[in-house]
């Protein structure tokens, strides 16, 4: 997940400042005879990580939990104009409050499977080309083949194994993001079964020391 936050930050100037501002229809506002108070947008790039759950699902999980620190941090402030040396803490409080969701984000993620392993029941689809016979059927990231024209598969050489097969035709079992299995189909046309625009997760391979008896 990669973001860019606009934080609309009020930046405290002297009154002097804001008589002499270039732009009259900036935002500024004057709070007393010494200082003022003028708009300035900070952007920030927000950037994290997940393997446990998509990335749009985790954004919106993140988006939540930051939605929920903004209300507390806006019920806070209106304490500052009562008691205003609380407004260290309020900014103590806007900091430790990003860094603990961004932790607790990454723990509770840490403790799901990940999504892009390989599986013994399937092969998970990790990309999908664009303009592709894929996405024709309506293949999507995330999606599990779990048998292609009623064989199981388990692996990208397997797929391809059973394709070469089934030149002209292709029939899947397709596990979708909720569970449930759909059929997808689609005719081939020559040489579409090897370039049917599917990126699937890779298997590591297993290097094993043999040793031999010499008698």
């Amino acid at each position: 997940m990669k973001r860019l936050c606009v934080i609309p930050a009020f930046v405290p100037v002297p009154s002097g400042a804001l008589e002499l501002s270039l732009f009259t229809w900036w935002p500024a506002f004057g709070l007393s005879d010494q200082f003022g108070l003028v708009l300035f947008p900070f952007v920030i790039g927000v950037s994290q990580r997940f393997k446990g759950n998509f990335s749009d699902i985790g954004a919106r999980k993140v988006a939540r939990a930051l939605s929920v620190l903004l209300v507390l941090l806006l019920i806070g402030s209106y304490g500052i104009y009562v008691f205003p040396e609380l407004s260290i803490y309020l900014v103590l409080a806007a900091i430790l409050g990003r860094l603990a969701i961004h932790y607790v984000s990454y723990v509770l993620d840490r403790e799901q499977s990940p999504i892009f392993i390989p599986k013994e029941d399937g092969i998970v689809i990790v990309g999908v080309m664009p303009n592709s016979p894929a996405e024709e059927m309506e293949l999507v990231v995330g999606e599990k083949i779990e048998r292609i024209h009623d064989e199981p598969i388990s692996n990208e050489q397997e797929f391809y194994e059973v394709m070469s097969e089934h030149r002209t035709f292709c029939k899947m079992a397709v596990q979708d993001l909720s569970g449930e299995v759909r059929f997808v189909q689609r005719a081939l046309y020559e040489g579409e079964y090897h370039e049917l625009g599917l990126i699937f997760v890779k298997e590591m391979p297993k290097f094993t020391l043999r040793t031999e008896e010499i008698s």
